[in-house]
């Protein structure tokens, strides 16, 4: 089973952006391919999860947004930082008739699982929200809260009493810190 690093694609390893439509968009944040790189190395998979709520809304459709993600994940090879594979559910809200995707729930986690062979009791979540930090405990995940992004203070309402088991200031820290983890 592989040890893997489940991280938020918007605030995480790109600016966030309120409306992501298009590839030229993408702005990678500093420290976000040396710490993927790091991970790369010491053997984790690196796998995106994200919630594309512009989806389900119609600014965009799911393969310009899986066009997206394989963009980034371009962007970051050419860099020599692998990003193994990339989820995204494309709902505004969670409704439980169509929904068991978008984060905290665990579609996407699970599919990943099946497809890598993944040991979530081995892996970490790393993200810029308390969603994604609920995402990590619900999936028996050690956390990782990455400071200054747009999701923590919104999310506090929603999930009171979830909290990291870290928080850094960026994506290279992260990596530090998940390494210094599991020396």
């Amino acid at each position: 089973m592989k040890k893997t690093v489940f991280l938020d694609r918007d605030g995480t390893l790109i600016e966030y952006v309120l409306e992501l439509t298009k590839p030229e968009q993408l702005k990678i944040l500093p420290g976000a391919v040396e710490g993927v790189k790091m991970l790369n190395e010491a053997g984790f998979l690196c796998i995106i999860l994200t919630n594309q709520p512009i989806i389900e809304k119609g600014k965009i459709t799911q393969a310009e947004a899986e066009e997206i993600n394989r963009v980034l994940a371009e962007q970051f090879a050419a860099q020599g930082a692998i990003i193994d594979g990339a989820y995204i559910c494309p709902h505004r809200f969670k409704n439980p008739q169509h929904c068991t995707c978008r984060k905290p729930d665990q579609g996407m986690v699970q599919e990943a699982v099946k497809k890598f062979d993944i040991d979530l009791s081995q892996s970490f979540m790393v993200g810029d929200s308390l969603r994604d930090i609920e995402t990590g405990k619900r999936g028996g995940m050690k956390t990782i809260l990455i400071g200054g992004g747009q999701g923590g203070t919104e999310d506090a309402k929603f999930f009171p009493n979830t909290v990291p088991d870290y928080t850094v200031p960026d994506m290279k820290a992260a990596a530090e810190q998940i390494l210094r983890l599991t020396e």
